[in-house]
């Protein structure tokens, strides 16, 4: 099921703080999970999860930091321990521990972190409810949550400055989006999500935008040059007085303007199939860039 592949994502490995005490906290908590013979480790985790839960919400800082990291040490267990095989219900623990975790890590201020749990939140469920065999209302149910979680790492990396990241937290959201429409048989929405997911992932950096748009002025400024000039043979015919216009300026208007009239003939006809061959290909540009350039205003 290819089409539910999407991006290729990278989980945060969430091991280190830049708060002492939180650190010192998280080691503690690893190395008993790591160290814990296998009789004892439910407890443990029990234990851990009930500390999370007496302490979440909070008004003291040191408990709702002692919540954060209990999820946080939970949901890493839980998802990369030694012989884990995740099914569809425990990638949904899975997702609600780091969920909460970057709840209570974000009223603490430590926010790089927080973002990062919601990431992870939304790219594990994600990869578990893809699968073939993850079906049912709990996939829904995870689904929803882990749509809050990348919307959430998208604001949230925005806040922080960190534009690529919220724009791969974007394509993230609209990854799952259309993993539910998939799972719903809304294949119509399916796919227009897996096109806008395409342009999203390449239209959501100004730079390289703005780059793919001056190379696209001076490639078809080149080809519309090459068109005009023919060189005894009739390529194309220009319109509107842009054949008196001179060969130069005349090739540049075109790429610009066509860029916005989607190779329409409006100014220019082409006479041969290496002059529609351009049109076509100018169309198409136009399109890649129009959608792609839509995204900046969207992608919030």
């Amino acid at each position: 099921m290819n089409i539910l592949g999407g991006h290729n994502y990278t989980y945060y490995p969430l091991d280190k703080f830049s708060d002492p005490t939180a650190n010192e906290k998280l080691e503690k908590h690893e190395r008993e999970l790591k160290s814990a013979a296998e009789a004892s480790l439910e407890l443990l985790r029990e234990r851990l999860l009930k500390t999370a839960q007496a302490a979440r919400g909070s008004t003291e800082r040191e408990k709702r930091l002692d919540a954060a990291l209990a999820y946080l040490v939970l949901a890493k267990h839980e998802a990369f321990g030694a012989g884990k095989t995740i099914n569809a219900e425990r990638a949904d623990i899975i997702a609600e521990y780091y969920h909460f975790a970057a709840n209570e890590l974000r009223q603490l201020d430590l926010l790089e972190r927080s973002v990062q749990c919601y990431f992870n939140s939304a790219l594990r469920a994600f990869n578990v409810s893809k699968q073939d065999s993850a079906k049912g209302e709990g996939v829904k149910q995870t689904l929803e949550l882990v749509l809050r979680s990348a919307g959430r790492a998208k604001a949230q990396f925005s806040d922080l400055g960190e534009e690529e990241k919220s724009d791969e937290a974007h394509a993230l959201r609209l990854d799952i989006k259309r993993l539910r429409s998939w799972r719903e048989n809304d294949l119509l929405l399916c796919f227009v999500l897996a096109i806008w997911g395409g342009v999203t992932r390449y239209g959501t950096s100004p730079r390289r935008w703005t780059i793919f748009f001056i190379l696209s002025i001076v490639v078809f400024s080149c080809l519309y040059g090459y068109l005009l000039g023919g060189d005894g043979v009739v390529l194309a015919e220009a319109h509107n007085g842009l054949d008196q216009s001179g060969r130069v300026w005349a090739a540049i208007f075109l790429a610009f303007i066509n860029l916005f009239a989607f190779g329409a003939y409006t100014n220019f006809t082409p006479q041969s199939g290496f002059g529609q061959m351009v049109v076509i290909a100018h169309a198409l540009t136009a399109f890649v860039l129009v959608g792609t350039g839509v995204t900046f205003l969207t992608k919030r």
